[in-house]
Parts: structure tokens; C-alpha cells; sequence
């Protein structure tokens, strides 16, 4: 299966970046950060945050600027069978541009990584 990073969610005074490495089967298929009801990072953020897990994704995705995060991959492409990252073919990973990501973002203080592999 082939992975496709989003693009960033990010402003321009954003000081904290959270990667993961690449979007999972249900991320692709509905298009958003963390989709599968399994990961907990929307539960994460509601209970940290107070980011309503059940909002709008669009609003969660503000709410998080808001207070200064961003949000994005490690991997702009790869392929892997199902959703797991130990099923990353290595040879298949591109990672995205960050020197660009951090000359648009240069407020970015703090990178926090989801999982071992990213």
C-alpha cells in the first residue's frame, strides 16, 4: 500500500512540532491525523488540551495551532502493508523537506516524535 504524507498543519508562530512517521490505512482513507479510533492522540489532546476528541476535525486541527502546535510526517512517501510502521519497506521511505518546513515554521522550538519510528 503506498503512504502519502498530508501536508503540514502548521502557523507561522507555532513553537511545538509533533511527527509521526506516515498516515495509517484509516488516515488515508478519511484524510486525517490520528483517524483510527485506536490511537490515542485525540484522546491525548482532549484530555491535555481540552480538544474536544469529538469536534470537528477541522476545529481540533485549529484549536492545536492555536496553542502552538503543529502537526506532521516524517515520511512524505513510502509503502507498507497495513498500518503498522514495522511494515515500512526501508528502501520505499522518502522523507519530507523540513529545511523548507523550518524557513516557513522558523518559530519551532520543541519537536516531539509519535512512535519510534518517525
Amino acid at each position: 500500500m503506498k503512504s502519502v504524507s498530508f501536508p503540514p498543519v502548521a502557523l507561522p508562530n507555532n513553537v511545538l512540532l509533533i511527527l509521526g512517521s506516515s498516515p495509517g490505512k484509516k488516515s488515508l482513507q478519511v484524510q486525517q491525523y490520528y483517524a483510527h479510533p485506536q490511537n490515542l492522540f485525540w484522546e491525548i489532546m482532549d484530555k491535555a488540551l481540552g480538544i474536544d476528541k469529538n469536534s470537528m476535525y477541522e476545529s481540533r486541527l485549529l484549536l492545536l495551532n492555536q496553542d502552538g502546535i503543529a502537526l506532521w510526517d516524517v515520511l512524505e512517501y513510502c509503502e507498507r502493508e497495513g498500518s503498522l510502521d514495522s511494515n515500512i519497506q526501508v528502501n520505499s521511505e522518502v522523507p519530507n523537506n523540513f529545511g523548507e518546513f523550518f524557513e516557513r515554521i522558523p518559530s519551532i522550538r520543541h519537536i516531539f516524535f509519535q512512535r519510534g519510528k518517525s
